[in-house]
């Protein structure tokens, strides 16, 4: 795969990384789920947990998660966490796990991840809690394939 100044787009490059994704589809889908299922509506701080329990606890999971693909990862007393990739310069992406309360309008369980017609239903798939699981993959696709980062 040839690079030229930051990572090109090129047609290989794009090929790769869809085969790459594809490749590791399921361990996506199986850690989204993970974050989806943790009821991490903010409320009111209990203890060392300024937005209560379960943004906690979808903090621990996502933080365990970069620390399982070999990421640096900090807690910032529950506030927010980081999870690094590189040393100077380092790839940045930002992201946020809790969820507005679900409402009453659904038809799956909104703690669960559901495929209907080609797309996935639940609560923070979309946000945030999807892309930062997609954000966390592509920090792994650049460790997995060893590009350096400019």
């Amino acid at each position: 795969m040839k690079m030229k100044g930051h990572v090109g787009m090129t047609e290989e490059f794009l090929r790769e990384l869809d085969q790459w994704i594809e490749s590791n589809q399921e361990n996506i889908l199986n850690d989204l789920t993970q974050l989806v299922r943790i009821k991490s509506v903010s409320g009111e701080a209990e203890g060392d947990k300024p937005f209560g329990e379960g943004p906690a606890k979808a903090l621990d999971a996502a933080l365990a998660m970069g620390q399982k693909m070999g990421f640096e990862t900090e807690n910032y007393d529950y506030y927010a966490g980081s999870i690094r990739y590189g040393n100077k310069p380092e790839i940045g992406m930002l992201a946020h796990l809790d969820v507005v309360p679900e409402g009453s309008n659904w038809n799956t369980n909104p703690y669960d991840v559901t495929l209907q017609n080609g797309t996935l239903f639940g609560r923070g798939v979309s946000d945030d809690k999807g892309p930062g699981i997609m954000a966390l993959y592509v920090m792994k696709f650049f460790k997995d394939k060893k590009i350096p980062l400019k």
